[in-house]
């Protein structure tokens, strides 16, 4: 009778990064700038935030941003803009 070996289980969690001030603007990768709404989750996924772009200010935010470590996930750090 063989038995496999089931690999260890990840114990360490994810690490949340520091959250930002509502109002802070941020560039993403296409050099759009979007300013920070409250933050509406956090978890093992990282932070999401509401979010507009700077050059459209909305009072109802339409857009969510993903902020999260680059440990936490295997490829890069995300900073994702939706």
């Amino acid at each position: 009778m063989k038995f496999e070996v089931m690999p260890p289980k990840r114990n360490e969690k994810y690490k949340l990064p520091i959250p930002f001030p509502e109002g802070k603007v941020l560039d993403d990768m296409e050099g759009n700038q979007w300013v920070l709404g409250k933050k509406i989750g956090s978890g093992g996924f990282g932070l999401i935030y509401l979010a507009f772009p700077t050059n459209k200010p909305e009072k109802d935010a339409r857009h969510v941003v993903k902020v999260e470590y680059q440990e936490n996930g295997p490829l890069f750090s995300e900073l994702k803009f939706y």
